[in-house]
């Protein structure tokens, strides 16, 4: 991404590409993290690989749509996206082992529930192949965002340690939703 942002030659990244994908994307269209995640493709990154795939014109069209279809998938009930693992509060069982752990819960996230940073990725993904505000799952994202807005205008992310992070992500896949 930041090789093409840099105004790098396209047409040089094409086997980084391509070996990215056939290493990385998954049967149903996500990307794993890394090795020994296969089982679980992350949803944020996904989102971002669609950002790049984006700026290669019609030469990765397949594996864009399946990503998108795949990621469509992951969205949760309240709008947000989580990076792995969809819908993860909403057995009982896993509420009660919460309860059971809240006193060590500062120290670790062992849930995956929609967070800010990962939400946004997401959007600028779908930005760069055109989805708007006019798509359902684009509004259902900006609504989770402005109920997890913080009073001073920043946003609590799940991935970074600060609220520049997050407003770093959010900002991008805010822009130009509107259009």
């Amino acid at each position: 991404w930041a090789l093409l942002e840099s105004g790098a030659d396209s047409a040089r990244l094409h086997p980084v590409i391509d070996k990215m994908i056939s290493e990385g994307v998954q049967p149903n269209g996500g990307i794993a993290y890394g090795y020994d995640f296969e089982y679980a493709p992350d949803a944020d990154d996904t989102g971002l690989l669609m950002l790049v795939l984006s700026k290669f014109g019609d030469r990765y069209n397949e594996t864009l749509s399946k990503a998108a279809e795949w990621i469509l998938t992951m969205q949760n009930p309240d709008g947000g996206f989580p990076a792995f693992d969809k819908n993860k509060m909403e057995n009982n069982h896993l509420m009660k082992m919460a309860m059971d752990i809240a006193g060590i819960s500062n120290s670790a996230e062992i849930f995956d529930p929609s967070s800010p940073d990962v939400t946004t990725h997401i959007l600028e993904g779908f930005g760069a192949i055109g989805v708007n505000f006019t798509n359902r799952m684009v509004r259902s994202s900006i609504n989770y965002l402005k109920a997890t807005q913080s009073n001073f205008g920043s946003w609590q992310a799940r991935w970074g340690v600060n609220y520049i992070y997050s407003m770093g992500c959010v900002i991008p896949g805010l822009a130009d939703r509107k259009s």
